[in-house]
C-alpha cells in the first residue's frame, strides 16, 4: 500500500485487501470508497463498484478512514498527518462540545474551516484575512482570519428559513477573493476543509484618479492627496490623478487647509483596468446637537416605564469621533453606545451616525413624520446596515435587535431628531487643519 500527497493533503490509495472508507452525510446516507482528494471544501470519492463522486463538506457528518493493511513482505511508514488536520479536528471537537452545551433547542450552527496559501511559506502569507457571512443581502458582520489557522464562526439559523449562507473570503491583494457557499442546521457544524489561496498575477501597473469636493458637492482646487510616498494636488475641477501602483491596499488621504480632511481605501485586485476611479471628499467642521429617546430594554416602545431621553452635542471636527466614551445622563444610552461602539463620522462630506459592533438596524423616517409622533417602532421597516446622512430637522430610528432577523447587538431601541447642524466657524481642532508638508 502506498501513500501520496494531493495538494498539501494526505490521500489514501487503498491497497487489496483494505477497507474501504466510509463517509457518513447529514442526511442519513453512507457512501463507500477511496478518498483521492480532500481540499477547497469538497471531497473527492473513487466510490467502490462506482465512478468518482464529488461531495461538499458541509454535507458530511463525518469520515472514517479504512485502516492501513500492509502487505506481509513490506513494512508500511506512515507519515505524520499535515498539522492543519490535527488543528482543525480539535477545534470541531472543541464545537461540538460547545453546541452540546447550548442544548437540542439551539438554533445556532459553526462554520469551521482552515485557510492557508499551500506555498509552505509562512513569512508571504496574509495575516488579515477578511470573512464576511451573508444571508441574502445582508451580513453577519466582518470578521478577521489568519493563514495557517482554523476559523470558527457561529451564525443563528432562524425558524423556517433555509439556512443557506455564502462565505466572502477577503485576503487582500495579491489573493483573489473566495466564495464559499454552505447550508447550515442548528445545532450542527459545516466544516469547509482546507482553502487554499489563490495568488493574482500582475500585468503592469494602475492609476488611481478622481475628483475633490466639499460636502455640497463643490470641487475643491489644491487639495493636496497622497498615498505613501506619492503626492499630487487637485486642479481647478477637484481633478487628482496618482500612477504607479501594483497589486495592493492603497490608502489615500486628502488634506486642504480650512477643511477636515478625507480618506479612502482602494484595494487593487488586477491590473487589467489600468485606471480606477476614487473620489475624496473634505468638509467643514459642522456643529451638531441630537436629541434621543431610548426605549426600555427589550422594548421597541417609546414611552413609559423605562423609556429615557437626552441630548449629544458635539463640534464634528474629525472624520471619526467615538460616542462609547462620554458618560451620558441615561444609563441606557450609555450602554447602547458602548455595545454598538456608536460614534460620529463624515462619508462623502456629510455627517452621520456610525456602529463598529453589528448588526444595527437603521430607517430615516419619511419627512411627514413628526419626531415625537414615532411612539413605537412596530413594523417599521428598517433596511440600512448604517445611519443614512444626518440632516437639519431629520429624524432616524435605530433598532439595536431586530425581530426579523433573529438578532442584533443591543436590546434597545432608540429615535432621533437633528436638531442643529451648522457651521462650526472658529471652533474646530485646530490640528486638523495645521500646515501640511508639501500644501
Amino acid at each position: 500500500m502506498s501513500f501520496r500527497l494531493a495538494y498539501g493533503f494526505l490521500v489514501l490509495l487503498l491497497a487489496t485487501g483494505a477497507t474501504a472508507d466510509v463517509i457518513y452525510l447529514a442526511d442519513g446516507r453512507t457512501l463507500r470508497g477511496e478518498v483521492t482528494e480532500y481540499v477547497n471544501g469538497v471531497i473527492r470519492l473513487h466510490v467502490v463498484g462506482g465512478d468518482d463522486s464529488v461531495v461538499a463538506l458541509n454535507l458530511i457528518t463525518r469520515i472514517e478512514f479504512a485502516p492501513a493493511v500492509p502487505p506481509d513482505d513490506q513494512t508500511l511508514i506512515i507519515p505524520p498527518p499535515p498539522a492543519y488536520e490535527e488543528v482543525l479536528q480539535a477545534l470541531i471537537e472543541k464545537t461540538e462540545e460547545r453546541l452540546k452545551q447550548k442544548g437540542a433547542d439551539t438554533r445556532e450552527a459553526a462554520i469551521v474551516l482552515y485557510l492557508d496559501t499551500g506555498l509552505g511559506e509562512p513569512a508571504s502569507h496574509p495575516e488579515n484575512i477578511d470573512i464576511r457571512c451573508y444571508r441574502g443581502l445582508g451580513y453577519s458582520g466582518g470578521q478577521r482570519a489568519t493563514a495557517d489557522a482554523p476559523w470558527l464562526h457561529f451564525e443563528s439559523v432562524r425558524e423556517r428559513e433555509d439556512g443557506v449562507r455564502r462565505l466572502e473570503i477577503d485576503p487582500g491583494p495579491p489573493y483573489a477573493v473566495i466564495n464559499r457557499s454552505v447550508t447550515l442546521v442548528p445545532g450542527k457544524i459545516a466544516n469547509l476543509g482546507r482553502i487554499v489561496l489563490q495568488k493574482v498575477k500582475a500585468d503592469g501597473t494602475v492609476t488611481l484618479t478622481g475628483y475633490v469636493r466639499d460636502g455640497a458637492g463643490v470641487p475643491v482646487e489644491g487639495a493636496l492627496v497622497s498615498a505613501d510616498a506619492r503626492r499630487t494636488h487637485s486642479d481647478a475641477d477637484g481633478f487628482y490623478q496618482l500612477e504607479g501602483f501594483g497589486l495592493e491596499v492603497v490608502n489615500l488621504s486628502v488634506r486642504k487647509r480650512g477643511f477636515v480632511g478625507g480618506s479612502s481605501r482602494v484595494s487593487i485586485r488586477d491590473t487589467e483596468k489600468k485606471e480606477i476611479a476614487c473620489d475624496l471628499s473634505v468638509f467643514r467642521p459642522r456643529r451638531l446637537k441630537l436629541s434621543y429617546v431610548i426605549s426600555a430594554e427589550g422594548s421597541d416602545i417609546f414611552e413609559g416605564p423605562g423609556v429615557e431621553t437626552g441630548t449629544i452635542e458635539r463640534v464634528v471636527d474629525s472624520s471619526r469621533i467615538p460616542l462609547d466614551e462620554t458618560i451620558y445622563s441615561s444609563a441606557s444610552f450609555q450602554r447602547f453606545a458602548k455595545e454598538a461602539h456608536l460614534y460620529l463620522g463624515v462619508k462623502d462630506g456629510a455627517v452621520t451616525i456610525g456602529n463598529s459592533h453589528a448588526p444595527i438596524f437603521y430607517q430615516l423616517a419619511e419627512p411627514e413624520v413628526r419626531f415625537a409622533d414615532i411612539k413605537e417602532l412596530g413594523e417599521l421597516p428598517m433596511s440600512a446596515q448604517r445611519c443614512p446622512p444626518l440632516s437639519e430637522g431629520a429624524v432616524i430610528v435605530a433598532r439595536g435587535n431586530h425581530p426579523q432577523f433573529g438578532r442584533g447587538i443591543s436590546p434597545f431601541c432608540v429615535k432621533f431628531l437633528v436638531e442643529e447642524l451648522s457651521m462650526a466657524a472658529g471652533e474646530f481642532n485646530e490640528e486638523e487643519f495645521a500646515p501640511v508638508e508639501g500644501e
